[in-house]
């Protein structure tokens, strides 16, 4: 059985406690509720829904997002574990997870529904190379590539661990195989756990938080109206500005880094993962074999070190655009009160104290962790 968000009986259950219907919002819940049906579970989209409020599972200012990190904590009956993975890893990677039974929501382009942003869908299975996905807007079972592959196909997966209920099966997950191939072509044998650890270790996903803080053009004509005020407040006014938009260009430029360190991380970990994959066909640990994986391991530990640093660099870039942006603003009130008791009419300055008040309100609401 799978399910389809857009029933018309949808369109009036809210989803978790937001105000936003399952009909709009809820492909990854209904995502989710079909791979969980596939695994023996009888919940519908609307029971599943109901259930997550009962276990307080939702989280968010709203309260509309499943709380997938606490999962497994609070239905560990059903939850072992979750992981995040984007960029969406290659073809055998996805194939190992869905061999081992692991339930997988996968992120694509929500143009391609007529919508913007992201939309989720169901990973089925993986055949003749293409993987196949259950789409919840149509309620059809189609290849990936027919309807997103101009926009990227897959772009990031949510990949679930889940306790199949007893007495339901699957085909495709009845076929685990031990044998892993790494991207280089070589296989890897996962019949121990130790080994399965590693491989799966290397895809854990190294969150980058973006920020994305859209700026308006103000017409300058509080010099017209205002002339006394203006040259009173023009210099602190200008040495604001050009500051939080040093720091904006800082934290551009750090975001470039961390993704940059995103891939060099990527790349060290496949290596590694080489490394020890060509030591399992010798019988002998040779001195170059053991210099090359600690130098490996040297490379990821720095490598890492500097994307912390630069992680800790831009929460720093962050937060003094907020204060920046908060001393702008109180200038701004400071000029709007000098105006008014002069009762002078100044429309342009309104404009601008409403810009970065609304530019305040989005960074507080952003989801960056801002680090001392």
């Amino acid at each position: 059985m799978r399910y389809k968000q857009t029933e018309s009986y949808y369109k009036n259950q809210m989803l978790g406690f937001g105000s936003g219907s399952i009909y709009d919002f809820g492909c990854y819940l209904v995502s989710l509720v079909n791979g969980l049906a596939a695994r023996g579970y009888d919940f519908t989209p609307r029971t599943f829904n109901n259930f997550l409020k009962e276990k307080n599972a939702w989280t968010g200012q709203y309260r509309n997002y499943i709380d997938v990190d606490r999962l497994d904590d609070i239905l560990p009956d059903i939850f072992e574990s979750y992981k995040r993975i984007e960029p969406t890893p290659d073809m055998s990677t996805i194939k190992w997870y869905l061999d081992r039974d692991y339930l997988i929501v996968a992120k694509v382009n929500a143009k391609a529904i007529g919508g913007s942003g992201s939309h989720f869908v169901y990973v089925e299975y993986i055949k003749d190379n293409v993987t196949w996905i259950f789409d919840p807007w149509f309620g059809d079972l189609r290849k990936v590539t027919d309807r997103y592959g101009k926009l990227g196909n897959l772009l990031g997966l949510r990949v679930f661990k889940v306790k199949r209920k007893s007495g339901s099966s699957d085909s495709e997950s009845d076929n685990m195989s031990d044998m892993y191939t790494m991207p280089s072509g070589k296989q890897i044998d996962l019949s121990n756990k130790e080994s399965m650890k590693v491989v799966a270790n290397v895809y854990d996903e190294v969150i980058n938080k973006q920020l994305y803080v859209k700026k308006s053009e103000v017409e300058k004509q509080i010099a017209e109206q205002v002339e006394p005020l203006r040259n009173e407040l023009e210099k602190s006014h200008s040495e604001l500005r050009q500051e939080i938009e040093n720091r904006k260009e800082q934290v551009s430029k750090l975001e470039l880094r961390l993704l940059n360190s995103d891939n060099q991380i990527n790349t060290l970990n496949i290596k590694l993962k080489e490394a020890l994959e060509n030591v399992k066909y010798v019988e002998v640990l040779t001195p170059e074999a053991v210099n090359e994986m600690e130098n490996l391991r040297i490379q990821l530990k720095e490598e890492q070190q500097l994307r912390d640093q630069a992680d800790k660099e831009k929460g720093r870039a962050l937060n003094d655009v907020a204060r920046l942006t908060q001393e702008l603003s109180e200038l701004e009130s400071k000029h709007m009160a000098l105006v008014k008791k002069r009762a002078v009419e100044m429309p342009a300055s309104k404009m601008l104290v409403a810009l970065w008040s609304a530019l305040w309100a989005k960074l507080q609401n952003t989801n960056i962790t801002i680090e001392g």
